[in-house]
C-alpha cells in the first residue's frame, strides 16, 4: 500500500544521505542512520562490529565519489532489506558495489542493522 511506498521513498533518501555523508566525511550524519550494535563486512573484507567501529573506519577515508546507481527495496513489517549498487572512487578502489543492507524500524525510525558489501567485476 501507500504506506510501503512512502517507507521505500524515505528508505532510497537515507541510502543518497549515506553515501552523501561518506563522500563529505560526515561521519555524524553517517553514524546517525547505523544501529549501535551494526555489522559491516565490507567490500575488503574488513568486519566491523558497532557503530563505533564504522565511525573509526569513515574518519580515516577519503570517499571522492559515491554514487548510489540502483536500489532493489523489499519491506516486511519493520524490517526492509535493500540491495543495492554504489559506484565508489577513493584511495585504491574505482568501481562499483553491491552490497546488501539490513534495516530495522525501531522507535519510530529506520536504522540499518547489519551491511555487506562486495566489489563487482569490471
Amino acid at each position: 500500500g501507500s504506506n510501503v511506498e512512502a517507507a521505500k521513498q524515505y528508505l532510497t533518501q537515507l541510502q543518497n544521505k549515506m553515501c552523501a555523508a561518506a563522500q563529505t566525511g560526515d561521519v555524524a550524519a553517517h553514524s546517525a542512520l547505523l544501529s549501535e550494535d551494526i555489522t559491516d563486512v565490507q567490500a575488503n573484507g574488513n568486519f566491523l562490529k558497532n557503530r563505533a567501529e564504522n565511525d573509526t573506519d569513515l574518519a580515516k577515508l577519503k570517499v571522492d565519489v559515491c554514487r548510489i546507481e540502483d536500489l532493489n527495496i523489499r519491506i516486511f513489517g519493520d524490517t526492509a532489506i535493500i540491495v543495492g549498487v554504489a559506484a565508489v572512487e577513493m584511495a585504491g578502489m574505482k568501481g562499483h558495489v553491491r552490497y546488501t543492507d539490513t534495516l530495522l524500524y525501531r522507535n519510530g525510525e529506520w536504522r540499518i542493522y547489519a551491511s555487506q558489501s562486495t566489489r563487482m567485476a569490471k
